[in-house]
């Protein structure tokens, strides 16, 4: 059976001030570009893909936001995972990233189980990691590497063919 999964990060926001500590990014909201962005990408994933039937966020504000953004183009109730929240990389740290990448395993493999094919909204650093190891990078080619890694600006879309629950192909939607 083939299944998609669609990654996206959430639209653009606006940081308080230049350096925000991590509970505080938290609670940023969209901004009016981010909302714009969120809802072109909404309405040019709907009609490219009848078949989405589930939205998953992490329970950012902003991500939260986005997510209602789809949901209202889709109809679909939004499932919010603490599993896709935003995580830093540390200098170096193999064991966090494993925990980072087993957490969103957990969630596509809760996608994967349902009907239809998902939209799930997340941030930078967790999508990255999972799509680069999936992608066959080791942990540490992630932390040496990382200024080379697959990475998404806000509101852009990856879109993630799974054959079988095995991992087949990607493709930036553009």
């Amino acid at each position: 059976m083939i299944k998609t999964i669609y990654f996206v990060r959430h639209g653009h926001f606006q940081v308080p001030h230049p350096r925000p500590q991590i509970d505080e990014t938290q609670q940023i909201s969209l901004s009016v570009t981010g909302i714009e962005e969120i809802l072109e990408l909404a309405h040019k994933l709907k009609s490219l893909d009848p078949e989405i039937k589930n939205i998953f966020t992490s329970p950012y504000i902003r991500t939260m936001e986005s997510a209602k953004l789809f949901s209202k183009v889709f109809g679909i109730e939004v499932v919010i995972r603490d599993d896709l929240m935003e995580d830093q990389l540390g200098e170096g740290e193999i064991k966090h990233l494993e925990e980072v990448f087993k957490r969103m395993k957990r969630c596509i493999d809760e996608c994967l189980a349902r009907d239809g094919n998902t939209i799930i909204i997340s941030h930078r650093f967790p999508i990255s990691l999972f799509i680069n190891r999936q992608s066959g990078l080791k942990y540490e080619d992630i932390v040496k590497n990382k200024h080379k890694l697959t990475l998404l600006k806000t509101a852009e879309c990856l879109k993630i063919t799974y054959t079988d629950g095995k991992f087949t192909d990607q493709q930036k939607i553009t």
